[in-house]
């Protein structure tokens, strides 16, 4: 079998670190997206893990793919792109569109 991709490592990662109780919590805050696209992982996991893949050479990989599947990677993807402080306006305007979208505060594309 061949090597994971990031992204695939990304959310087998946010799975392990699902919290059913909080992810229908999160969908309660957020009535404009569908509970489904939330995995339910709390902040300071998302922190932790954006500093660890913040570092791997093949994050582009993840942060190029958008929009992403689950709030939850959309929430990772800040956190990684305030963990790369290099390069960080360029991928704040790449993916702020998408950000705004899921919090609702740009309505529904």
């Amino acid at each position: 079998m061949g090597k994971m991709s990031i992204t695939d490592e990304i959310r087998e990662a946010l799975s392990a670190q699902k919290d059913i109780a909080y992810r229908d919590f999160q969908a309660k805050l957020i009535p404009t997206i569908d509970k489904e696209t939330v995995i339910g992982v709390r902040t300071p996991a998302l922190r932790k893990m954006a500093k660890q893949f913040a570092k791997r050479e093949e994050i582009g990989e993840f942060l190029g793919v958008l929009p992403h599947m689950y709030f939850d990677e959309n929430q990772l993807h800040a956190f990684i792109i305030a963990e790369r402080k290099r390069e960080q306006e360029e991928l704040q305007k790449d993916h702020l569109p998408y950000r705004m979208r899921h919090t609702g505060c740009f309505g529904q594309n």
